[in-house]
């Protein structure tokens, strides 16, 4: 009787600690988001490889009319932010390239430091390039932090590039090339999963590899997604998961 309490008694123990270590693991590296349910209302209008002109970033130009400013250097453009919310303040960014729109608009795209897990995301300014000077910022597209974890959620790569997809869909804030194509833009920090990425069976347009605050990260884009409409033909926002969007895209990489 004495050996059975005991051993009871351990079980017990032994079920506390593998729970409060469980715990532990969930509490730091989050819950898979994968196979979490979300629900969305979608402009389902955009078609594979244009964008409706009534939808707009959600920070356009607020003094119409008014004359931009050129200047020499990208640098000295982008810190003229009159044009932008004045609550928008960056305390370290990276230039990364630029991207052209519609006629004498290009888009400038930074790695920026944000108060994230990751510690940095994705920004883009949309400006004009005339004889070689740009004009300071007439539109924000907003800043995608490049997550590994967000509120109680772990994500993985594929978890990220399809809540990205859908943010920026459901926001109206991905960007229109000069093709009228549709263009998404990631950041992550595991060299060989970028590199390794495909959607819809091709490699990103673009690789970038970049430091910020002394860790170095991959910047990558899909500049003609095609595979918006694909999306939209096979998810019910309704309600759906991000991984049967990653499937409905088809996003395959080696995970580490």
């Amino acid at each position: 009787m004495v050996k059975l309490f005991k051993l009871l008694l351990g079980t017990i123990g032994l079920l506390f600690v593998l729970f409060i270590g469980m715990f532990i693991y969930i509490t730091i590296h989050g819950t898979d988001v994968s196979n979490e349910s979300w629900s969305y209302s979608i402009n389902k209008t955009i078609v594979a490889n244009s964008a409706p002109d009534d939808i707009e970033s959600y920070e356009s130009t607020k003094e119409e009319g008014k004359e931009l400013v050129y200047y020499d250097t990208v640098e000295e453009a982008i810190s003229n932010k009159d044009m932008l919310d004045k609550s928008l303040e960056i305390a370290d960014y990276v230039i990364l390239k630029q991207v052209p729109a519609e006629d004498d608009d290009i888009y400038i795209i930074c790695a920026v430091e944000i108060e994230s897990t990751t510690g940095q995301g994705i920004s883009r300014y949309k400006l004009k390039k005339k004889n070689g000077q740009y004009s300071q910022p007439f539109e924000f597209l907003g800043i995608e932090g490049s997550m590994k974890k967000f509120a109680t959620y772990r994500y993985d790569l594929d978890d990220y590039i399809s809540q990205t997809i859908i943010w920026e869909l459901v926001n109206g804030i991905y960007i229109k090339n000069e093709d009228d194509g549709i263009g998404f833009f990631f950041s992550w920090d595991n060299k060989d999963e970028v590199y390794d990425l495909t959607i819809n069976s091709k490699k990103p347009t673009d690789i970038i590899e970049y430091e910020l605050n002394g860790k170095t990260y991959y910047y990558f884009d899909f500049l003609d997604a095609d595979f918006v409409q694909q999306l939209f033909d096979e998810i019910n926002f309704g309600s759906f998961t991000l991984q049967q969007v990653s499937n409905a895209i088809d996003v395959k990489y080696r995970k580490d």
